[in-house]
């Protein structure tokens, strides 16, 4: 209903202005009362009725006869608009519209009686009767004592409500309430009125009813308590018990002003009629009261307090402390009245410090409406209060309860009436923070102790403002004296002083302390945005949260972050146009960077935003050039400026941020840094820029993510290493730090810093552990000496040094190849001392036991001769020998990709320098043989090798042309070789005296002395145990035999007797003679058929010895062995009898039958081709065919293989040899047809 939703007071104040002005022309109102009759009868909806309803309350008050008979001619109509509206709330509003202009007419007796038949007539509809009852009830409100429609009517409502009629349950109770606030009831209905009471109550506890109908049920105990006084007592505790649990406002509001009812009596104005102010007399609080009611009173106020306190106490219910609460808040605003006398405030006193040990833990309730109620209770007490020592004690128990560190909450509390054990509660820190920070800005000013406790109270009570006091009749109760204005203007006169705070508060980490001072910022401020407060208190401010920024308090800490980022970002120009905050910047970013290392996370993150906001919207902006210049500003002081803040800022991020253990602000200076070089002034960064670009050159590494690291340390295989460490270089040098470092190399860099420069440069290569810093420092020297060669030069031999050292201790792949393209481009600019410095490291460095060096030692070489071609050839006898030295192929069988990557460009290296082989061997032949002593007197076998194929390339490509001198010195070193024991690969040793003694046999001879000790020393070597070192021994010992006469046919015997002769199956086998590999020994025995024919004897004596038993053991081979050895062995003996003039036909007369048979048996071409030209050769030998013709039997042996072969299908080439060998020599054959081949048979099955 509208009276629901307006206080009474501001009801009867709209009413009696708008009196005042109807007043003034009667015509006006009654065209508008007019109006609004035709309107309603129209529409009749509820806000029409009610304006109609207020309008003719006014006009009968007008006593204008024409509104007199204007209301008497449409009696009918408000009959109707009574009796038959269709709506509740518009039928209510009607009734009563009805019943008003009833009152105030003696005559319409007709209509009174028409109403009280249709109540009693249980036919009529629901809304006729309903409408009646109500119009029937204030009608007779305004009856005398004696009226008996005021009897009846009584009777009436009563009779209904016990029948239990509930659907008019609602107007009966209005009725009721009205006659009882018109105190229309006397002792003859007492104890009706008593069973009345009993039935409300049972009706407020039950869940069925609305709380329509509660609502009225409470409002009219409250008017009976006003009638019945001795019922006060009775109706508290009814009202007290039966809804205190409940969690509606509005019936809580009622209950409160019930109470009041309860207390005061008729000396309420909650019980003047709200329709009938007109005729009201003055307050009747000028009539004095009784001592009986003064006690009476006094002892209801007591009993109340003592309720109050009792439900406010329940810690663990919040519903009925809510509850305890509003009730409180209902008694303070009447106390508050000029009408409740000083004696009750003195009886409400007593119990203060009770009710505000329970405010104080409402203040600190999860419910932010307790909180609000506490809040205003406790405002309200303090302007009750009127004695100055309690109003000193209160206060002080208040701000102890907020200021005092060392306080516990405890978990019992004890009321001073009741000792009521309370279960522990868990107190919202938050609130207690509020109020702490609320205590804390009031104690900031240096005023009266009860200026302080006002302005605490009007903090408090501009805080806690609920949106529910905008939607009850009961909201602008709580405004009386218009307290919110009073707050504003008592805060605004220390404003100064708060503001500042008031500023960080609305940025407090705690949403529900951002909330209130919201709330409190917006009353202060109401019309204002907060931009324009900033600004006008921006030096108060400003100078507070700088002050603040290291506090010891997380809160303020956080909070002063968040407010410093909205000045940032909204009044950043008032900052960086005024020169006093400019020269605050410094410590400004100092303190702010120090707070990004603050402990607390949240912190530390809002710390993050706010110095990345001061960076952008002051810092960048008052260095860019494209910023817009103030108007007071000329464009030389705007670069001042930026210079200044230069200045100021970049010590700090170069001292404190850079290198700052903290990852973030590390992070952050370096973006800064990046940043602040796109917009620096050149004069102000030139002084840094030694420092920068060091930073930044660190910082590569330490941005890269984990994973490049964590896969570069876990990966097993070499080539994804290095891919990953060359992605890791990629990424770095498209980086934005790298562009700044650019960008800083290109503008800033001059002769004057770059020494200090250079050795920055160089200490960092030396104590960095990041890859990509030492790369990308290295590839930078290539940026430094093509931009500036002339300065470049002089430090350019320091960091060929640091690149080399570096690379010797460092084994990282990519960053050798880095460096050793670094040193092939920088070279060009060096001094010839560096290079040649620069090249005996590299010689040096090849002589090293790992591979990785001789690899790195190709690298830099290849990078030289790309990039500076002539340098190599100018400095060719320095690095041309080990070039050709390196170029030998390594002896392993498998290469990886870098070992053939690093043979092909030594390979290429000595072609493109040298043209040809001869040219360039003549040409550095003695660097070539210093560079093949070191490596033969090196450990590493691997080099030994290299020295020895480097001789062996040398005595093929120069053969004769060899100088003896140079000859008779790498036959020295080779024969140094041989020393020691064998191992893989020394046989190139061996190979190399072989092509040394066959190319330069002619020098060689020139020396017998050194004939003979390569003779002596390849003897020792035949004597080895590995076989298949023996092997190349032998071959080599059996080219020495036949090149140089050396005649050692005895020990050659010994050992090819040992090999091939059958040993005898009662001898025991001596097991060292066995190899274990077959393969080896196979070849051993080849290799010794292979050779016989170079050591046989060279004398006729030696020779007549030995010739039989060889012949005998050849046939033997012949016989047990495979064709692979039969034909090696044929051979053999083929360059024998082509060699020998001694050999007569009965020496060989044994080889020729087990030899020629072969040829048809074996399927291969290679045996049957050797034994042909075995029988052309004893064919073509007077000496060696006589035995055809002496022996008829291996003449028809021959005839009969020879026959064989030529009918051979299976090779013609053989068959073709076999008819023209038989053609030639026809005169050995036989010419018959028949051959006599028993023989043959039987030394068949011996062959075979």
């Amino acid at each position: 209903m509208i009276e629901e939703l307006t206080s009474s007071k501001n009801f009867e104040e709209q009413l009696l202005y708008v009196f005042d002005i109807a007043k003034q022309n009667t015509i006006i109102w009654y065209n508008y009362i007019q109006f609004l009759l035709d309107f309603v009868l129209i529409i009749h909806d509820c806000l029409s009725t009610y304006f109609l309803f207020e309008a003719i309350i006014i006009g009968y008050n007008l006593n204008d006869n024409k509104l007199i008979e204007l209301f008497n001619d449409n009696i009918s109509s408000f009959r109707q608009l009574c009796l038959f509206s269709t709506r509740d709330d518009t039928r209510r509003y009607s009734s009563l519209l009805y019943a008003y202009i009833l009152s105030k007419n003696q005559t319409n007796l007709l209509a009174i009686d028409e109403l009280i038949k249709i109540i009693q007539n249980i036919n009529q509809r629901f809304e006729q009767r309903e409408a009646s009852i109500i119009a029937f009830g204030y009608i007779c409100s305004h009856l005398k004592q004696s009226n008996e429609y005021l009897n009846n009517g009584k009777n009436l409502f009563l009779k209904i409500f016990f029948d239990n009629q509930n659907e008019y349950i609602l107007s009966i109770l209005i009725s009721i309430g009205q006659l009882a606030r018109m105190n229309c009831f006397n002792n003859d209905d007492e104890l009706n009125i008593k069973n009345f009471i009993e039935k409300i109550q049972i009706k407020l506890k039950t869940i069925n009813e609305t709380n329509r109908i509660k609502e009225k049920a409470i409002q009219t105990l409250g008017f009976l308590a006003v009638c019945y006084r001795k019922q006060s007592q009775n109706i508290i505790d009814i009202l007290t018990q039966s809804l205190v649990d409940t969690k509606q406002i509005e019936l809580q509001l009622n209950i409160g002003d019930a109470l009041i009812c309860c207390i005061l009596g008729v000396d309420t104005p909650l019980v003047n009629d709200p329709y009938d102010i007109f005729n009201q007399t003055s307050s009747s609080n000028n009539n004095k009261i009784s001592t009986d009611e003064y006690e009476f009173r006094s002892n209801l106020i007591e009993y109340l307090i003592d309720r109050i306190l009792y439900y406010s106490s329940d810690i663990n219910n919040s519903h009925s402390r809510q509850a305890a609460f509003l009730w409180l808040l209902t008694f303070l605003i009447h106390c508050r009245r000029p009408y409740l006398i000083l004696t009750y405030r003195t009886l409400f006193e007593l119990k203060l410090f009770s009710l505000q040990t329970n405010l104080i833990y409402g203040l600190l309730d999860q419910d932010e409406f307790n909180q609000e109620l506490s809040c205003k209770c406790l405002i309200y007490i303090y302007e009750i209060i009127e004695n100055n020592e309690l109003e000193l004690k209160f206060n002080n128990k208040l701000f102890e309860y907020f200021t005092d560190n060392t306080r516990t909450y405890s978990n019992q509390l004890t009321t001073m009436v009741y000792e009521h054990n309370i279960q522990q509660i868990n107190i919202d820190n938050t609130q207690i923070i509020f109020y702490k920070e609320l205590c804390s800005l009031v104690d900031l000013l240096t005023i009266e102790k009860n200026f302080k406790s006002q302005l605490f109270y009007s903090f408090l009570y501009l805080a806690h403002e609920n949106s529910i006091w905008s939607t009850t009749r009961y909201g602008q109760i709580f405004h009386k004296n218009n307290y919110e204005k009073k707050s504003i203007d008592f805060i605004f006169i220390y404003i100064e002083q708060l503001i500042s705070r008031l500023y960080r508060l609305l940025y407090d980490p705690q949403i529900r302390i951002q909330e209130c001072i919201k709330r409190i910022w917006n009353k202060l401020f109401s019309t204002t945005k907060q931009i324009v407060i900033v600004e006008k208190y921006f030096s108060i401010i400003f100078n507070d949260l700088y002050n603040d920024i290291l506090s010891s308090r997380w809160r303020i800490r956080e909070s002063i972050q968040l407010a410093l980022l909205d000045i940032f970002r909204m009044l950043n120009r008032k900052l960086i146009d005024n020169q006093y905050y400019i020269k605050l910047f410094q410590e400004l970013f100092r303190r702010l960077l120090s707070v990004c290392d603050d402990t607390k996370e949240s912190v530390r993150k809002a710390a993050l935003t706010t110095i990345n906001s001061f960076k952008q919207n002051c810092i960048l902006l008052a260095c860019d050039p494209a910023t817009t210049i103030s108007n007071s500003m000329t464009e030389d002081e705007h670069k001042a400026r930026g210079r200044y803040v230069l200045e100021q800022v970049l010590p700090v991020i170069l001292n404190d941020g850079l290198y700052n253990k903290n990852e973030d602000i590390s992070k952050f200076s370096l973006n800064t840094i990046i940043e602040i070089i796109r917009y620096g002034d050149r004069d102000t960064l030139k002084p840094y820029c030694t420092v920068i670009i060091i930073a930044l050159f660190e910082a590569l590494s330490t941005i890269e993510p984990d994973i490049f690291n964590y896969a570069s340390m876990k990966l097993s295989a070499s080539e994804m290493k290095e891919q990953i460490d060359m992605a890791r270089l990629h990424c770095a040098r498209s980086s934005p730090i790298m562009d700044a470092i650019n960008t800083c190399t290109n503008q800033y860099i001059d002769e004057n810093i770059f020494d200090e420069l250079s050795g920055k440069l160089i200490d960092t290569i030396k104590h960095s552990i990041g890859l990509t810093t030492k790369c990308l420092i290295g590839q930078y020297f290539i940026t430094l000496s093509n931009l500036y060669p002339k300065i470049s030069s002089k430090y350019v031999g320091k960091w060929m040094a640091i690149l080399v050292n570096t690379m010797s201790i460092n084994s990282n792949r990519t960053l050798r190849k880095t460096y050793t393209n670094v040193l092939g481009t920088i070279v060009r600019i060096a001094k010839r001392s560096s290079i040649e410095n620069l090249l005996q490291k590299i010689s040096t460095w090849y002589y090293q036991t790992d591979n990785d060096y001789q690899y790195v030692c190709a690298l830099t070489l290849n990078s030289i001769s790309q990039s500076n071609h002539d340098i190599l050839l100018e400095f060719g006898q320095q690095i041309l020998p080990l070039i050709f030295l390196a170029m030998q192929e390594n002896i392993l069988n498998t290469k990886d990709d870098n070992e053939q990557q690093e043979e092909f460009i030594w390979k290429n290296l000595w072609i493109e320098h040298t043209g040809s082989s001869i040219t360039g061997i003549q040409t550095y032949i003695k660097g070539i043989i210093d560079n093949i002593r070191l490596a033969i007197e090196h450990h590493s076998y691997t080099m030994k090798i290299k020295g020895a194929r480097a001789i062996q390339m040398i005595g093929e490509t120069l053969k004769m042309n060899l100088n003896n001198e140079y000859l008779f010195i790498l036959v020295e070193l080779l024969l140094k070789g041989l020393y020691g024991r064998v191992y893989e690969g020394k046989e190139y040793f061996l190979r190399s005296i072989e092509t040394i003694c066959i190319h330069c046999k002619d020098s060689l001879k020139t020396s017998s002395d050194l004939v003979q000790r390569i003779y002596e020393n390849i003897l020792k070597e035949c004597k080895k145990q590995s076989l298949q070192y023996r092997s190349v021994a032998i071959r080599v010992l059996s080219l020495l035999a036949d090149q140089y006469n050396f005649q050692v046919y005895d020990l050659f015997w010994t050992w090819f007797e040992k090999t091939f002769k059958q040993p005898d199956p009662n001898e025991e086998v001596d097991k060292k003679d066995i190899d274990e590999d077959p393969i080896v020994s196979d070849k051993y025995n080849r290799t010794l058929i292979e050779c016989l024919p170079k050591f046989w004897p060279k004398t006729s004596e030696i020779e007549f010895s030995y010739k039989k038993l060889t012949f005998e053991l050849l046939i033997e081979i012949i016989i047990h062995s495979n064709w692979q050895t039969q034909l090696i062995v044929i051979q053999s003996i083929n360059e024998i009898l082509q060699k020998s003039s001694t050999i007569i036909s009965s020496d060989i007369i044994c080889l020729l039958e087990p030899i020629i048979n072969l040829g048809p048996r074996t399927k291969s071409s290679g045996l049957k081709r050797e034994i042909l030209k075995f029988v052309k050769i004893v064919f073509e030998n007077s000496q060696y065919s006589i035995c055809f013709n002496e022996n008829e039997h291996i003449k028809n042996i021959l005839q009969f293989n020879i026959d064989e072969m030529i009918h051979d299908n299976r090779s013609n080439e053989i068959s073709e040899q076999a008819k023209e060998l038989k053609k030639h020599y026809e005169h050995l054959f036989i010419k018959t047809k028949s051959i006599d081949i028993t023989n043959f048979d039987q030394n068949e099955n011996n062959l075979f």
